[in-house]
């Protein structure tokens, strides 16, 4: 997140999956949310997994399980996905045919891609930043002995610190890189550098969907859920509290949400109430104002009511306590599933710079694959 409350998408990036876009006139505050645009990407990819943005929102990348490739898009008006338009691709067959995250340096000159089937972390250098038509394969990290199923990744401000989370370890990992944003020199900090999650129930079939750190460092959030259950407790948001900036090792269970399904936590919004008894309301990704004192949750929905996913925005009483959480009534959006113009299976979502933009990410298993545009009319720090 920015120092005036607006997130930073480029920290964020790779921790999500193909997005679209809304507008929002107030920074983080959902309630001034209208529909915007949207853009398909179904020419290049089928089934989006991972977006990242450089770092002043003219180019956007978009990656996934059909295309076997990175895809590059040049944006004429930063941060609008309507304004997109495709550049050129670059194959990455030869290293997996199942990108989960993608990520890159500050100033584009590297790529990092994560290989669900090899469990493997990829490397490719840009002579140009942000070209993908200049990126050549560099090097290869296995890391099938930490965890299995690799999910996201990201890095410290400088690119001496990279962390990563799959669906077997049930922890989050951390390597000391000695040359910035080069994997070669990364050097596992011990498992008493990594968060256990100690208080996060993820045994069975539990897994963590999500995962963010504040922009000061001092804060761990993590989404977790249950893919196979829709119980009114199964889908949770967790914070953890780290003693010194990026050292995940400190990481203590500060709060957590309980019932995320019940009526409490999801009627009375804009979002629509969600029916109890339908399954699949599943907890997809989270976002947190930068002042801590809102948290917005992205749910994938019942398609057979027409809902596609939901999107709440709550307050909380004091800073990250995730316990002390309440729906905003005036805020959240509901997204239809229509094959044409809605969200079918979000599966991410990221904010813009400025807080004003909304960019969620779509399977669309039976639809159009889209990065979606949300607009703010008011942000909300």
């Amino acid at each position: 997140q920015a120092e005036d409350g607006i997130r930073d998408v480029e920290r964020s990036r790779g921790l999500g999956d193909v997005y679209k876009r809304q507008a929002l006139t107030t920074g983080f505050d959902v309630s001034t949310a209208s529909f915007d645009s949207s853009f398909s990407v179904s020419g290049q990819e089928v089934y989006p997994h991972a977006l990242a943005f450089n770092t002043d929102g003219t180019k956007m990348f978009v990656a996934g399980y059909a295309g076997h490739d990175v895809n590059e898009y040049t944006l004429s008006t930063a941060w609008d996905v309507s304004t997109a338009s495709f550049v050129d691709s670059f194959d990455i067959s030869g290293q997996t045919t199942q990108v989960r995250g993608l990520a890159f340096s500050k100033d584009g000159t590297k790529m990092f891609i994560t290989n669900n089937v090899g469990n493997t972390i990829e490397e490719y250098t840009l002579t140009t930043g942000y070209d993908v038509s200049t990126a050549s394969h560099t090097d290869s990290m296995d890391i099938s002995s930490y965890d299995l199923g690799i999910r996201g990744i990201t890095f410290n401000n400088d690119g001496t610190r990279m962390f990563f989370h799959g669906q077997s370890g049930h922890d989050i990992n951390e390597f000391t890189l000695s040359t910035a944003y080069d994997i070669s020199t990364a050097e596992f900090a011990g498992t008493s550098k990594n968060c256990e999650l100690i208080g996060v129930d993820i045994t069975g079939n539990r897994e963590l969907y999500d995962l963010e750190i504040s922009n000061d460092g001092m804060k761990l959030l993590v989404a977790s859920r249950h893919f196979s259950s829709d119980t009114a407790d199964e889908q949770k948001a967790h914070v953890f509290n780290l003693s010194s900036p990026y050292d995940i090792s400190s990481c203590v269970l500060a709060s957590q949400t309980t019932d995320l399904n019940n009526d409490a936590n999801t009627h009375g919004s804009n979002a629509g109430d969600y029916a109890s008894l339908r399954r699949n309301h599943k907890l997809q990704s989270l976002e947190i104002s930068n002042d801590g004192m809102k948290l917005f949750l992205l749910f994938y929905d019942d398609a057979s009511d027409d809902v596609g996913g939901r999107l709440y925005e709550y307050e909380l009483s004091s800073a990250y306590d995730l316990s002390s959480l309440t729906i905003v009534q005036s805020a959240g959006i509901k997204f239809n599933a229509t094959l044409t113009t809605g969200i079918d299976n979000p599966s991410g979502m990221r904010f813009s710079p400025n807080g004003k933009r909304l960019f969620i990410t779509s399977h669309a298993h039976g639809g159009t694959p889209r990065v979606t545009q949300v607009s703010l009319s008011r942000a909300c720090l």
